[in-house]
Parts: structure tokens; sequence; C-alpha cells
């Protein structure tokens, strides 16, 4: 859903702050392990902050994690690769 410069994302909230949210998407990146040089993949946070953003639904998924649709700017939204 868009309006007037607004666009609606559902992610997970991994993680919150006093000032931002952490939201997962499901995406992820490989990372080398700095002490054994192994490669492993860690999950890709999305960092947004509460001051631009509304949750305007909130849910538990099936495995406990907290579901969120969001309505964010659409310059923060393009600015962190959401869209």
């Amino acid at each position: 859903m868009s309006r007037s410069g607004t666009i609606s994302i559902t992610a997970e909230i991994a993680l919150t702050t006093e000032r931002g949210l952490a939201l997962w998407q499901g995406e992820t990146h490989d990372v080398t392990d700095e002490r054994t040089g192994e490669i492993v993949e860690r999950k890709h946070y999305v960092w947004l902050p509460k001051s631009q953003v509304t949750i305007t639904r909130e849910w538990r998924g099936g495995n406990g994690e907290r579901m969120a649709e969001i309505d964010v700017p659409e310059w923060l939204a393009k600015d962190k690769e959401l869209i």
C-alpha cells in the first residue's frame, strides 16, 4: 500500500533500541570470521529510526518472531534499499 510518499513493508522486528528498529526480511550475507578465516552466513538487518516510521500492525509469527507491518517514508525505504 502506498500513500503520499509512504510505503508499507512487512518484516520481522529482530531488535529494538530506544531510537531504532532492526528489521530482518529474510536476507543473509556471507561474512569472513576474522579468527578462523571461515566464511559464515549472517542475517542482514536494516536499521530504521523510530522517529521516521509507524508500526501499523504487529503479530507473532509461527516461530514466535515479532512481525510487523510498518509505514516508511519512500525516501527512507529507497535509502535503506527496501524498495
